[in-house]
């Protein structure tokens, strides 16, 4: 009998204020409705807002889970899981900014290996730059999700994505255009972003 593995969704964008954290949620909130068990991995580790926005109560996060893991403390990974339903749990990313450097990209690949079989989906916000935890979340996904809006911006940024992507030889991304941003700032239409964007 084949062991369940959990599909790793990574959701980033080339530039903030796009909707990521949100599209997070929201897809959390649909799987959930589908009966499926979520766990939100916050690797934004200097601004992640996923427990402050789903009002949870932080005691240990992914600094202490990345530390106890490094020392030998590690007893159960349901000691750092925080429960906001039946079907969504979340690990936090540190209270503390200054804590991001601190947690080796290295751990990732633990983490996961200790969640992949306990969930139907995982989802894990980013930065929307490409560090070294943004480029890890990549490696161990089976679809990355990129968020952009209607601004020159971040077209800019997205097409030299799209080059590095294929460059990479990543062929498991899609890119969501929000259009329920400031809608005063449509400054191109929807044909005119698919030209722009595309890598020739």
């Amino acid at each position: 009998m084949a062991i369940k593995k959990a599909k790793v969704i990574t959701i980033t964008s080339v530039k903030g204020g796009v909707g990521k954290t949100t599209t997070v949620l929201n897809l959390a909130g649909v799987y959930a409705s589908m009966g499926k068990k979520v766990l939100i991995i916050d690797m934004d580790l200097s601004s992640g807002a996923i427990a402050l926005s789903l009002n949870l109560d932080v005691q240990k996060d992914l600094f202490y889970l990345a530390e106890d893991l490094n020392n030998g403390r590690f007893q159960d990974i349901e000691n750092y899981l925080l429960h906001y339903s039946d079907k969504i749990d979340v690990l936090a990313s540190p209270k503390d900014p200054r804590l991001e450097n601190r947690i080796s990209s290295d751990y990732l690949n633990l983490i996961l290996g200790k969640v992949v079989s306990m969930y139907d989906v995982i989802l894990m916000d980013t930065i929307h730059h490409m560090s070294l935890h943004t480029l890890n979340c990549m490696d161990h996904s089976d679809w990355i999700v990129y968020l952009m809006s209607n601004d020159p911006m971040d077209l800019k940024n997205m097409k030299s994505m799209i080059s590095v992507l294929k460059n990479m030889e990543r062929t498991n991304f899609k890119i969501i255009l929000n259009d329920s941003l400031d809608h005063r700032t449509h400054y191109f239409s929807k044909y005119d972003i698919k030209n722009i964007i595309k890598d020739n």
